[in-house]
């Protein structure tokens, strides 16, 4: 069998260009005015000649940005690692594909939903340690900055010392007091 068949000519011979590449491991160019189009030959031989760069839309998650080797279509699965300590595997169905065009750049947004039960437990669990570290930043925020002779006229709360912080704690102590 020839290495290269027009893309004309290879239109009849379709099955057995494939069969023989699949029985041979050969790959096998399609042309069209000499150039070569496309190839068939066995999956694991045949690469891509380049990836898509897409964002992944989790639910509830950050934006993953990342490049495959094709576009990924609307009912695939794709598997994902997910970033923790575990490195544990979530199955993920595409539910949409979305091109965002602008004259500078394309985009391609993927959207995802869990697949599995697994993979909704550790989005769940993903979610609920996200919530408790923003509320851990929140009132770490809140203890640095709504310091109480903040709102107190005069400027110090009864029971308090002069920085606002309660006098029994040990690294705080009303320095007024000591001789």
């Amino acid at each position: 069998m020839e290495k290269s068949y027009g893309i004309e000519a290879a239109r009849a011979q379709l099955g057995d260009i494939a069969d023989h590449a699949r029985t041979t491991g050969q790959t096998i160019a399609l042309t069209r005015h000499g150039r070569t189009v496309a190839v068939i030959g066995p999956a694991d031989t045949v690469k891509p000649a380049g990836g898509v760069e897409v964002n992944l839309h989790f639910p509830h998650a950050d934006i993953q940005d990342v490049g495959l080797p094709a576009l990924p279509r609307v009912g695939e699965q794709l598997i994902w690692v997910l970033d923790n300590d575990d490195a544990d595997e979530g199955t993920w169905d595409v539910t949409e594909v979305q091109w965002h065009l602008s004259p500078n750049s394309t985009t391609v947004g993927v959207s995802l939903e869990p697949t599995d039960d697994h993979t909704k437990q550790l989005m769940d669990r993903q979610e609920a340690e996200r919530l408790a570290a923003s509320r851990a930043r929140y009132a770490k925020a809140i203890d640095r900055t709504a310091l109480p002779h903040v709102f107190m006229p005069g400027g110090v709360m009864p029971g308090h010392c002069k920085c606002g912080y309660p006098k029994d704690t040990s690294c705080h102590t009303d320095r007024t007091t000591q001789k």
